[in-house]
């Protein structure tokens, strides 16, 4: 057992080394081929590379808005090294997960942590959970609509089913109005009267004329009007 310590230790350290020799030519390689980019005024940016001392190929990450002619960059890459150089485009996503980060809920990002493959994200997803249209709160560090709109969908498209349809008219004690917004955490309902007032409602308050239709057909709710 102690030989098979005193073996491991030298093979530890010898692996150590080759892993900071690596490291050292792989920032070296993108400090030379972002001087190269820079001298040839290539509208693309550097994002990481694929570096192992004993490959026979070197692989630079890049992103851009439009296709790059870098054939000339190829060529020259190739003669530092002596080795097949590869430029690979990506997306931001992509991106992101290489160069991994915090995300604004200060977990770790999904994309770098524990996600596989991107989906299609779209504005649709943010409308049904009833999110602000801002920009500012529903775009991620890659600049691209955030990944977790996704992930509470299901959810809300489920809870939404509890809830009066918005627009719908509806009559309080203050009078006649309409629904105008929905809170699904709070299980809130915000009226809009005629005068422009609003005034919030628990959810409980319209459970007598909720729209789940009772033989579960929510493709046409029932008309709250029925229930006046």
């Amino acid at each position: 057992m102690a030989m098979t310590q005193q073996l491991d230790k030298p093979i530890a350290r010898k692996t150590e080394m080759l892993n900071e020799q690596e490291e050292k030519q792989k920032h070296m390689a993108l400090f030379q081929c972002r001087q190269k980019i820079k001298e040839k005024n290539l509208d693309m940016q550097l994002v990481e590379c694929d570096f192992k001392v004993d490959s026979k190929v070197i692989t630079f990450y890049f992103t851009a808005e439009k296709r790059i002619d870098f054939r000339e960059l190829v060529k020259e890459l190739a003669g530092i090294y002596r080795k097949r150089i590869i430029l690979r485009q990506i997306g931001a996503r992509d991106r992101s997960k290489m160069l991994d980060g915090i995300g604004v809920c200060g977990r770790r990002l999904c994309c770098s942590s524990w996600i596989t493959d991107f989906k299609t994200v779209t504005m649709q997803a943010a409308r049904e959970q009833h999110l602000a249209a801002n920009p500012a709160r529903l775009t991620g560090v890659c600049g691209r609509l955030k990944c977790c709109l996704m992930y509470e969908r299901d959810f809300y498209n489920e809870a939404t089913k509890k809830f009066p349809q918005l627009a719908k008219p509806v009559e309080t004690e203050k009078g006649r109005g309409f629904i105008d917004s929905i809170d699904v955490i709070k299980e809130t309902v915000s009226v809009r009267y005629d005068n422009s007032n609003r005034e919030d409602f628990a959810l409980e308050h319209f459970k007598s004329f909720s729209y789940n239709c009772s033989k579960n057909c929510h493709a046409k709710p029932a008309n709250p009007q029925d229930s006046l």
